[in-house]
């Protein structure tokens, strides 16, 4: 008697992706890369010109904010991933195309090599900070960094997935994900918890923990303490006193005195630049004109013995304080509603880069959050008012 044929189990089935071969918007997906976080990455070609590009075809039903991915490629830093084009397959799942990802994502890395060592990791570790750094001056957060989303490409680092984070978050967010991802570097573990550190990284671990547990503010501070923690992790041991030459001795002697010298310099905080200050001067007719200078005039010379003491003439051009957190928010109030008296061009996208600046008033900003504000909103009335 015959034996009924039995289905072949899963296990032994060789997975046929069918989206290899087909075409998603002007282009041929050629090949499978990897699996991200939030979805699959292939490699693709412009159907006319063999343009290569990347795909990532998100999991299912997850959309993601596409107003954000935009927003980030106003960013124009090299290292966030340009998304070109956006649309949904047939089966419902949204998809991105984006410039051409050639390397390696950190997840790849990890699988590769497993742990990293401690110099290269804050390497980076550094140059994903300066892409935060970047975005967070635009008041774009990330929200969902990771090893599988943060791309080594040639020697630079190329971030994917912004707007893709299922809730608002703040800055705060990126910096401990920055911590985690260096202890999942460090362990060579994609899904390492942060909580112990792995085997010789007492050099770096306590800035990553201070990532973690939000001690470090900015991306800015971040990065440079991940700098001062490798340069003291690969610096030599010091030299004996005993055997260091008489004008070496000198040299750092007269290098300490002249530190302690400009110390005592007094420093004054960044002040506006000509275009920041017009820009205020514009958006407040209240605001004090400089003082004008007489012109010159001939006097006739009189028989006195002694020349009369003039009053000091007010200097021009003298900087411009940064404005407090409350007049900056008058001046996006009359921002926006000169943007709506005008009416035209992206009026959405215009009011949402001024709304991301409010936030970035709230609370106490410092004076370099501050003037940074500042300067966005120099940028952003050249971008939608001119």
């Amino acid at each position: 008697m015959s034996t009924p044929y039995q289905p072949i189990p899963e296990t032994t089935q060789v997975h046929v992706d069918r989206l290899v071969g087909s075409t998603v918007g002007a282009y041929r997906v050629v090949r499978h890369v990897t699996e991200g976080r939030y979805g699959t990455i292939y490699r693709c070609e412009h159907l006319e010109t063999g343009a290569p590009t990347t795909l990532e075809v998100l999991r299912t039903q997850l959309k993601g904010n596409d107003q954000d991915a935009r927003a980030a490629n106003a960013i124009k830093s090299p290292g966030v991933a340009t998304v070109t084009g956006f649309g949904d397959l047939p089966d419902g799942r949204h998809w991105r195309m984006m410039e051409l990802l050639d390397g390696e994502s950190l997840g790849q890395l990890i699988a590769r090599r497993g742990p990293i060592p401690p110099a290269e990791v804050v390497s980076i570790l550094e140059r994903v900070a300066t892409v935060l750094e970047a975005s967070h001056a635009w008041a774009i957060v990330h929200g969902s960094l990771g090893a599988t989303n943060v791309f080594l490409v040639k020697d630079s680092v190329k971030l994917t997935d912004f707007g893709l984070a299922r809730e608002r978050l703040t800055a705060a967010a990126d910096l401990r994900a920055l911590g985690w991802l260096g202890t999942a570097l460090l362990a060579g573990e994609d899904a390492a918890d942060g909580r112990r550190a792995p085997p010789g990284t007492s050099g770096i671990a306590p800035v990553l923990r201070a990532l973690i547990d939000g001690q470090l503010a900015t991306a800015t501070i971040a990065r440079k303490a991940l700098l001062d923690s490798v340069a003291a992790a690969v610096s030599p041991p010091p030299v004996a006193k005993s055997k260091l030459p008489l004008a070496l001795g000198v040299a750092v002697l007269l290098v300490v005195l002249i530190g302690a010298g400009l110390a005592f310099i007094p420093r004054e905080a960044p002040a506006l630049t000509d275009d920041e200050a017009t820009m205020l001067d514009d958006e407040d007719p209240s605001a004090a004109e400089e003082p004008q200078l007489a012109p010159p005039t001939t006097l006739e010379p009189v028989p006195v013995i002694e020349k009369p003491v003039r009053p000091s003439r007010p200097r021009l051009g003298s900087a411009r304080p940064v404005p407090e957190a409350a007049e900056l928010q008058v001046l996006i109030n009359s921002l926006e509603r000169r943007l709506q008296k005008r009416g035209t061009g992206d009026v959405d996208q215009a009011l949402s880069v001024l709304n991301k600046q409010r936030l970035r008033l709230t609370g106490s900003p410092t004076l370099n959050e501050r003037r940074d504000v500042v300067r966005q909103l120099a940028g952003w009335r050249r971008s939608y008012l001119r």
